[in-house]
């Protein structure tokens, strides 16, 4: 990759970048490049979030639950200051929103899978956006031959089909996490036993993703 790090840095010599925005350009070349030209011209906004009707404060709407805009978040003991900043366009399902976390602005993806009508308690609604398939949980991590991934992300692309004998230390699957894709390998030598996700999924690090005996 370091070959097309250098090409990509020599691209953006007009811009001030940093190395995550050369990871961001070789990744995505159109978004960055348009991302660097707003930021340089002074132009990058977030989309403001959508006003809550009447202002927020009931008026017609009857036992209306408000959602929080900035709150105090304890993770672990530890407090954070959060703020939601605004949001941007939805692609592919997924819709960013920027928020501040103790002063630092991140951006941050949500991808809903379950929607609640908040119209109170005697009318609730509830909408699941998943696939049959998504919707079964994956198994948490039992055994040796337990496929899982470091981090959280996004199934690029399974390596690996039902039945099939790998070794260990084989790729089986690719995961894209912190705008990377990476090579999960097989653990242990074994036959392919199940796979329990599909290209798109979304995965958590304390999920059985393929299971090898």
């Amino acid at each position: 990759l370091a070959p097309e790090l250098q090409e990509a840095a020599k691209e953006l010599s007009e811009h001030d970048v940093s190395e995550e925005d050369v990871l961001s350009y070789t990744l995505f070349p159109s978004v960055a490049l348009q991302f660097l030209h707003e930021r340089a011209s002074g132009d990058l906004r977030p989309e403001p979030l959508e006003p809550l009707p009447d202002g927020g404060r009931g008026g017609g709407q009857q036992g209306l639950h408000l959602a929080p805009m900035e709150l105090n978040v304890t993770l672990h003991g530890e407090s954070y200051h959060v703020r939601i900043s605004g949001s941007g366009r939805t692609v592919d399902g997924k819709k960013p929103y920027y928020i501040k976390v103790d002063d630092k602005l991140e951006e941050i993806f949500l991808e809903p899978l379950q929607e609640v009508l908040a119209s109170g308690p005697d009318a609730p609604v509830s909408t699941d956006t998943r696939s049959d398939a998504a919707k079964g949980e994956r198994p948490k991590p039992s055994g040796p031959g337990d496929v899982t991934t470091p981090m959280p992300g996004r199934v690029v692309k399974i390596l690996v089909a039902e039945g099939a004998t790998v070794a260990a230390d084989e790729p089986v699957i690719v995961i894209e996490a912190m705008k990377m894709e990476n090579q999960v390998t097989a653990p242990i030598e074994g036959t392919v036993k199940a796979i329990y996700v599909s290209e798109g999924d979304l995965v958590n690090s304390e999920e059985t993703l393929i299971r090898l005996e």
